[in-house]
């Protein structure tokens, strides 16, 4: 992101919208509707909306999927695995998105705890 901070839920509990959630969404509502979701109780929902957000190419995405690299759900982790293929490419598309983020993630977390 581009020194933004975005604040993530840790988990949304609200019941998730039908199989084709409001046909008159704009791709990126879309987006942001799958990236709340992709913070639902219920870990097969989760999946879905990330496997959603996997091709995104938007920076502010990002975020949500670093966020369920971490989960325990094996499930989940091997979605992100087959889904983020372009790491592993230099200079891909992927590579340059996901780099980017870890990077100013790196700078602005020592800022902040140097801060703290």
């Amino acid at each position: 992101m581009t020194g933004e901070s975005v604040d993530i839920p840790s988990r949304v509990y609200d019941e998730e919208p039908g199989e084709c959630p409001g046909p008159g969404l704009t791709g990126t509502q879309r987006l942001i509707l799958h990236c709340l979701y992709s913070r639902h109780h219920d870990g097969h929902v989760r999946q879905r909306h990330l496997e959603a957000l996997l091709p995104a190419a938007e920076p502010w995405v990002v975020p949500y999927v670093i966020q369920q690299a971490g989960e325990y759900v094996r499930e989940i982790q091997e979605a992100i695995r087959r889904g983020l293929t372009g790491i592993a490419v230099p200079h891909s598309p992927q590579r340059r998105l996901y780099g980017a983020f870890t990077c100013g993630t790196r700078s602005s977390s020592r800022a902040r705890s140097g801060a703290r």
